[in-house]
């Protein structure tokens, strides 16, 4: 499904005028995700995890290295191929009220991708009324605004937009963060179910491996813009390889046991 080879990103600071402090934020980046499988991405807060997203969404330029999606090259598109990854391939942020525009009614969020497509509004307010049913939201909501809904409505609508356009892989990106840990629960279900529904590759980033845990088939594990270690769900948390990993582990398992010892 999707190929990344030795992807490289580095950002440059000018705090002194004709000296350039470069920061290295992915360094040699490679793995593959196979058709319909969850991969997750699992590291600290820092290590690179978003910028990874966003430049296989082309949100970020990477300096070197390339992204291969279904046998085509997409690291720098051009007007055409950037249209074919933007079909194939979206991406949910972490803080749904952000990615939001606060200035549109949630109909008229959902709506724009179809009206960039050129669908006529008849078949647009259809395929709106879709995604809500998709997400467990009512037809009442279309005619809210962000901040009237709460933290989990806005990242269902966040994730309807994510498949209004049919993509083949998703990528979501801490989208659990922010919220509650019932309402957790309620999303990371609802992500699933609409995986298999439409029969989607999942890129699942996050920091916490009990969530990582239940949903990837396999983990890439980060740490400072380098992926340690890559393995099937169950070798990366029962026969762990890299120091890194036996750390998270490790820290995973006493919190398990702090939270226990609180009941």
């Amino acid at each position: 499904m999707l190929e990344v080879k030795a992807l490289d990103k580095s950002y440059s600071s000018s705090t002194i005028p004709f000296r350039k402090k470069s920061t290295k934020v992915l360094e040699n980046i490679s793995f593959r995700i196979n058709k319909h499988e969850t991969l997750c991405i699992v590291g600290e807060s820092g290590c690179g995890k978003t910028t990874l997203a966003k430049c296989l969404v082309n949100l970020e330029k990477p300096d070197n290295g390339r992204i291969i999606l279904e046998g085509r090259d997409v690291t720098f598109p051009d007007r055409k191929t950037l249209s074919f990854l933007h079909t194939k391939v979206q991406m949910i942020f972490q803080n749904a009220d952000t990615s939001l525009n606060p200035r549109h009614l949630i109909y008229d969020s959902l709506a724009e991708p179809l009206r960039l497509q050129c669908q006529n509004e008849d078949n647009v307010r259809k395929r709106v009324l879709q995604l809500l049913n998709h997400v467990g939201l009512s037809e009442e909501h279309l005619h809210r605004y962000p901040h009237q809904l709460s933290g989990g409505q806005n990242q269902r609508i966040a994730i309807a937009r994510s498949i209004a356009l049919h993509p083949d892989l998703l990528i979501a990106d801490e989208i659990t963060a922010a919220l509650d840990v019932s309402v957790q629960a309620q999303i990371l279900q609802l992500l699933k179910t609409l995986k298999k529904e439409m029969d989607m590759t999942l890129l699942f980033i996050s920091h916490d491996l009990a969530l990582v845990k239940r949903i990837a088939d396999r983990v890439a594990v980060m740490q400072e813009g380098k992926i340690v270690e890559i393995n099937d769900t169950n070798e990366v948390f029962h026969n762990p390889q890299s120091p890194y990993t036996k750390q998270l582990i490790s820290s995973m398992s006493k919190l398990s046991l702090n939270n226990h010892d609180l009941k």
